[in-house]
């Protein structure tokens, strides 16, 4: 079972100073969402692609020693500036959603040196990510366990629980995971569904006796 902090923020002083507290609470692999207002209508720090934003989180990775997964929310991941910006990053972990892909997605978006999780909203047909399963080397999904996706600080949707089931009986050798309304209450029914990853977001910075009380907990499940 992993757990990661997950980190949904529209500037680079919120992004480095999240970091800091989790690296500090133990925690050397993080989540990065990056937003462009139009896959989903919040935008991020990096919204714009830009080779600069890319170039502040891998110089952060470094300084804090931590591992980036970047969850890819951006209408065409395939475009060339954003393909230069994971190159950038060179992050552990993509994900991209299956909404943004299809069967005539350009292979190249492969190419880096990375593992890659599919990305399924609670909607999203399993018909489909069998076909890019098929087409692509993902190794892992992450199922959206909220029904907007995009935003943080929201409950898990009762639906989530009957999606990560379906995933695991449909895919059972592939990893799952589940970001949006994941705590530290529900985390182990979540496990009881299928899930073996966690990205926690306002359920782990927002823990009412901290955060490190919050990791201390969490590494005991």
């Amino acid at each position: 079972m992993n757990i990661k902090p997950a980190i949904l923020e529209k500037s680079f002083k919120q992004i480095e100073n999240k970091v800091k507290i989790a690296q500090k609470a133990g925690f050397n692999f993080v989540q990065i969402d990056i937003c462009d207002g139009v896959f989903v209508p919040s935008k991020t720090f990096g919204s714009n692609a830009r080779k600069d934003s890319a170039q502040k989180i891998s110089k952060l990775a470094k300084k804090y020693n931590v591992k980036i997964e970047l969850d890819m929310m951006v209408q065409k991941p395939d475009k060339k500036s954003w393909q230069t910006f994971i190159n950038i990053i060179k992050p552990k972990r993509v994900i991209y959603h299956l909404k943004t892909l299809n069967n005539k997605t350009p292979k190249e978006i492969f190419n880096h040196k990375c593992e890659f999780a599919l990305a399924l909203s609670l909607k999203d047909n399993l018909g489909k990510a069998k076909q890019l399963v098929e087409l692509f080397p993902f190794s892992s999904f992450q199922v959206m366990g909220i029904e907007k996706v995009g935003f943080g600080g929201q409950k898990l949707s009762p639906k989530a629980c009957a999606k990560i089931k379906a995933v695991k009986n449909h895919f059972p050798k592939m990893g799952i995971a589940v970001d949006g309304g994941v705590k530290i209450e529900n985390i182990k029914t979540l496990i009881s569904c299928g899930a073996n990853e966690f990205a926690i977001g306002s359920g782990f910075f927002k823990y009412k006796d901290g955060v490190k009380q919050a990791a201390e907990f969490l590494k005991k499940l």
